[in-house]
């Protein structure tokens, strides 16, 4: 499930923080800076209630040094250094500080009273910036309130009795003082350095006429908060546009342009002023580009807005953002742009409804309900359209013509023409102000008179110095460390991020399991004493100071082979669970056991005595619900066990590489469903106990496993629902165990039917229980591509895999679907397990357990 998820900052020209006192929270999401400017977002996990300096470290540099280097390269090119640069020397430069900055008016127009005022404006008192001039429309109140602002000295107070943000807007502009008219939202908190992004985004060139910038979550507590930032990505990334391509791209969100956006006061000397529609100021950048001018989206420009707490609120922003994005497309409108208007109204509702299709399909990050309410937004706003343009003249429906304006002001008519532009890296920079009759400008970056990069880039209509910086540092890249190509590139990035490690990496102290988390290890069996003695004998042999209860089920106590083999060892508490399956056998394990970590193994392995630590390590983070060990060979001593090491490329190995499953691996698997089989089995695998009892993910599923007619999955489906719960898996290659392979060839035929029945059965199950329709691309292409590439392999002669255990393995496919059946109806004719309760919500004490390693 989505949880509660603390938000952060992090300053790259600080140390990096470990973040303390996060009980609560499952994740920390922290906004990179670098000298203020963001770079990136990156989330990461919680341990033992902390975030340690070296989990982000490594987190922003594993995800993020590309970013890191290229803003170190061009805070080096903006303080006039000459390539080569140095890459320590970038490390301890410090951005020149501005001096001249302008007047901005920073209006805020309060309408909703039931938001809070003064979070807004103590934030954007607390700004550094200069020159401000603080003005407060307060349109919500009957009468007028200037104890509002009391509290702030500098703050002027403004009451317009309409009800109207456009009213309120344009009052706010009549009496503002400064050239620049910032409007954030009310219930937004600007961060440091906003006012001073903004002035830099206006100062870049003078044909600008709005900035508007980021927007990100001012919490993240709930589900629906968290599924709102999830649908939502504006990116780090400045962007300029223009009339000729502000059909593919806005400067704004469709719902996040109240939030955060600015605009030059001159501006309205030639333009009339907000128009009372919906997504008014997207209608009003319309007009700004179709006059000739430009509009920025700056980054640096960052507010906190917090996102709606409830699913009722986030569909209805959610049905907003989806009228509001039809009003971005069709704002503005006339009849000769009939063609283009149409084309962008298919492509939004195509991706609306590919969307949907998906969320259909198989579950997805944003559930189905919300990508449906914002579809239904997108549709009434088309009908507004439509309704408004039969009846308006001046706003024709679509496929109409009329006659073009004579006049078309400052509109700007793509040249279609190109300039080439040499530019000497080392020579110092200038801006290009000589491009207005060109649409764009080719650049070849030169070293000593050799050209070694090329980019094009808009002219709009000069370009800046520092658009001319980000050109070089996106074209020439690491390059501008080493222009002489001394090194490689491989070599040079390994040594940049040599570098970026050294200066940030900081010591990694592991956080530690408490010895006080008690582990229960099911062990399920049927008729195997001579394996089950040597899996009891290292599972007592532990090394841990934690109490370990073991508990064996015997899946067939009829034939009374199990009981004197857990004799042998005192502390051993066996149970009996007479209807066969694996499933059966290891919920009854489950149900009976007290610890709060609940360990499965199979009694066909042995385990190294530092197995369970091991394994059980990842558990000190508290999204982690499960976690899976490698699963070796014991012997390879007769060819049933070597072809059994072919299986799947390595048998029940998964390799010796650390990984991580969660939400966003378990749906980015479309079309084909999500390979839970990757992530190892329940022979090796421990589980918070908690799980069990919560109705998301519940006990195993008693139609799948071993000693039913399905023959396997009961392990990858309680994976597959732990991922759909939104929580994490992780493989853990260091805790492995050694495994029994099948000695002889028809026992392992028999496996591998086995298994061949439980992948169908599986996916036939993520099917019927969880709606999963990727499950029948994956049965009817996946599985017979799978299988055709297998056999002309073997046939070509470049693998040894028998063709007769391959056939056995389709036939286990084509009769997975009856199997399923089978089990269904054993099941139906058995029951279901007994439920799992916690320990404390039990009817008996809990019994001290049985077994301790200490």
């Amino acid at each position: 499930m989505p949880y509660p998820t603390k938000v952060v900052e992090i300053e790259l020209s600080q140390s990096i923080p470990t973040l303390t006192d996060l009980n609560g929270y499952r994740a920390v999401q922290a906004l990179v800076r670098l000298h203020g400017v963001p770079i990136a977002s990156v989330n990461a996990p919680i341990e033992q209630d902390t975030c340690s300096a070296h989990t982000l470290s490594r987190l922003i540099l594993d995800q993020h040094h590309d970013a890191i280097t290229r803003q170190l390269l061009h805070n080096g090119l903006a303080a006039g250094l000459l390539p080569p640069l140095k890459l320590e020397a970038l490390l301890e430069l410090t951005p020149p500080a501005r001096t001249n900055w302008p007047l901005i008016t920073v209006a805020v127009c309060w309408g909703d009273r039931t938001i809070e005022l003064s979070r807004c404006l103590s934030a954007i008192v607390q700004l550094d910036y200069p020159n401000l001039d603080l003005l407060v429309v307060d349109y919500a109140s009957p009468e007028p309130a200037p104890h509002l602002v009391k509290p702030y000295s500098t703050v002027r107070y403004l009451h317009e009795s309409s009800l109207s943000w456009v009213n309120a807007r344009d009052r706010a502009l009549a009496i503002a003082k400064g050239e620049i008219v910032a409007f954030p939202s009310s219930d937004a908190q600007v961060e440091r350095g906003w006012l001073n992004a903004i002035a830099d985004g206006f100062a870049s060139n003078p044909k600008i006429m709005a900035v508007t910038g980021l927007v990100m979550p001012a919490e993240l507590e709930t589900d629906a908060q968290w599924y709102e930032q999830s649908s939502t990505a504006q990116g780090f990334k400045p962007r300029c546009v223009d009339s000729r391509d502000f059909g593919q791209y806005l400067p704004v969100q469709a719902d996040s342009s109240l939030a955060n956006i600015a605009y030059r006061r001159s501006l309205f000397a030639q333009l009339s002023g907000f128009a009372n529609v919906d997504g008014g100021d997207l209608e009003l950048i319309r007009r700004i580009v179709q006059q000739g001018y430009l509009c920025v989206y700056e980054p640096q420009a960052i507010v906190r807005q917090c996102p709606p707490r409830s699913p009722e609120q986030l569909r209805d922003r959610l049905f907003q953002r989806g009228k509001l994005a039809v009003s971005q497309i069709t704002s503005g409108a006339d009849g000769s742009q009939s063609r283009s208007l149409l084309v962008s109204l298919v492509k939004l509702f195509y991706w609306h409804l590919w969307r949907l299709v998906r969320s259909t399909i198989h579950p997805t990050v944003l559930p189905r309900d919300f990508i449906w309410a914002e579809l239904r937004g997108s549709l009434t706003g088309l009908m507004s359209f439509v309704r408004r343009s039969a009846t308006d003249t001046t706003q024709p429906l679509l496929g109409t013509t009329v006659a073009a304006p004579a006049s078309q002001g400052h509109r700007c008519t793509p040249t279609k023409r190109i300039a080439i532009r040499s530019i000497e890296l080392a020579q110092p920079l200038a801006p290009l102000d000589d491009l207005s009759d060109y649409e764009s400008v080719q650049l070849y970056f030169t070293w000593k008179n050799a050209p070694i990069a090329q980019a094009i880039r808009p002219t709009q209509p000069a370009l800046t110095l520092d658009q001319l910086r980000s050109a070089i540092v996106e074209a020439v890249g690491l390059r501008l460390l080493d222009l002489d190509r001394s090194e490689s590139d491989a070599v040079l990035a390994a040594r940049v991020l040599s570098i970026l490690r050294d200066r940030w990496s900081a010591p990694n102290t592991p956080a530690v399991l408490p010895p006080e988390i008690a582990v229960s290890i099911v062990v399920g069996t049927c008729d195997r004493p001579d394996m089950l003695r040597q899996c009891l004998a290292s599972l007592t042999a532990q090394q841990s100071p934690r109490s370990i209860e073991i508990i064996v089920v015997d899946n067939r106590p009829e034939s009374g082979l199990t009981p004197p083999i857990v004799a042998e060892f005192p502390g051993v508490v066996l149970c009996c669970e007479g209807r066969a399956g694996v499933a059966y056998a290891r919920n009854a394990g489950i149900v009976q056991s007290q610890g709060e970590i609940i360990v499965t193994v199979d009694d066909d392995v042995v385990v190294p005595p530092d197995w369970l630590e091991k394994l059980i390590a990842p558990f000190t983070r508290v999204d982690v619900l499960a976690v899976t060990g490698n699963v070796l060979p014991i012997e390879l001593d007769t060819p049933a066990q070597c072809l059994f090491e072919q299986y799947g490329n390595g048998g029940l190995g998964r390799g010796f590489a650390r990984f991580e499953a969660d939400r966003q691996w378990f749906v980015q698997s479309f079309p084909f469903a999500v390979p839970t089989w990757e992530l190892g089995a329940t022979a090796n695998s421990a589980f918070r106990a908690a799980i069990f009892h919560d109705p998301a993910i519940g006990l195993m599923d008693e139609a799948l496993g071993p000693g039913m007619p399905s023959g396997v999955g009961e392990d990858i489906y309680l994976f597959y629902k732990i991922l759909k719960a939104g929580a994490t898996i992780i493989y853990e290659p260091t805790a492995c165990v050694w495994h029994q392979h099948r000695r002889d060839r028809a026992a392992l035929a028999r496996q591998l039917y086995g298994y061949s029945k439980g992948i169908v059965s599986y996916h036939l199950t993520t099917l019927l229980n969880d709606g999963d329709w990727r499950a029948l691309l994956t049965l009817f292409v996946g599985l017979p591509l799978y299988y055709t590439k297998r056999i002309v392999l073997r046939l070509l002669g470049q693998t040894s895999y028998p063709l007769s255990l391959l056939l056995t393995e389709i036939r286990g496919n084509l009769v997975g679907a009856w199997a399923l059946w089978k089990s269904h109806q054993r099941v139906r004719q058995q029951g279901r397990s007994t439920p799992y309760l916690p320990p404390s919500q039990r009817s008996l004490p809990a019994p001290e357990p049985a077994f301790s390693s200490r």
